[in-house]
């Protein structure tokens, strides 16, 4: 049997396929890393898949994972740290620390498998949950009483979807309808009076902002544990299925 190829039984892959494989999945792990560490890391506010904790009566496990952004660094890090591995061990694989490191990589792998289908199970959760007709979904009286007690994010989010009389040119800070815009802004602060119509409009294009971010994670995620799993497998082999790792 060739240099570089598998010895036989299930070990049957090309080498430098493999390692080919690997280190594009690498260099994708670490792009897609620094992406999701950045969205960790910046300020979402007026953002569907941070605003939903903010309304009241909404889920609490939905709305903790949703605007805790320390889950998204951990995430974006995790991803920065199996790529940045992974190619370390494809540049020491000639070396005796070659299959060392592979055996680190496939550890990391099943760390990330369990962290990652954690949230894909929560990500495809809320998103079957937090539509317009979903369990979890921002309710009438959800929305009234956030009326009541943050009337300033009421009016980001009026103005940001474009709902409740914003659609109807009645919120203009010139000449605003209370009885549309009770989060409208006037004088730089938003008033605190409550309609019982004060939601008209917003429920269903906030609803599903919330169902298409959701939707959007939980692809994301099911995606990545498919490329985990390749990339165990395929380490797997790269590490037990060569002669000496090389």
């Amino acid at each position: 049997m060739g240099k570089g190829t598998g010895r036989g039984g299930i070990c049957f892959a090309d080498t430098k396929l493999v390692n080919c494989f690997l280190f594009v999945a690498n260099i994708l792990f670490i792009l897609a890393g620094v992406v999701v560490l950045a969205v960790g890391a910046l300020d979402q506010r007026g953002n569907a898949f941070s605003a939903y904790s903010q309304y009241k009566q909404t889920n609490p496990l939905v709305g903790s994972v949703a605007r805790n952004a320390w889950l998204y660094i951990v995430a974006g890090a995790v991803l920065i740290g199996i790529g940045a591995l992974g190619v370390l061990a494809h540049c020491a694989a000639k070396c005796c620390l070659g299959k060392l490191f592979y055996f680190l990589y496939n550890l990391v792998l099943l760390l990330a498998f369990l962290f990652l289908g954690a949230l894909c199970v929560i990500a495809w959760y809320a998103y079957g949950t937090t539509g317009p007709n979903g369990s979890n979904n921002i309710s009438s009286n959800s929305w009234l009483m956030t009326v009541q007690s943050n009337p300033r994010f009421v009016c980001s989010q009026e103005l940001h979807y474009g709902c409740a009389g914003y659609n109807a040119n009645q919120c203009s800070t010139s000449n605003p309808d209370v009885q549309y815009c009770p989060g409208i802004s006037t004088g730089g602060s938003c008033r605190t009076s409550e309609e019982l119509n004060a939601g008209r409009g917003c429920a269903e294009p906030i609803n599903e902002a919330f169902r298409h971010d959701w939707f959007v994670l939980a692809v994301t995620c099911t995606v990545a544990l498919a490329v985990i799993v390749l990339c165990y497998l395929a380490s797997c082999w790269r590490t037990f299925c060569t002669c000496c790792g090389i």
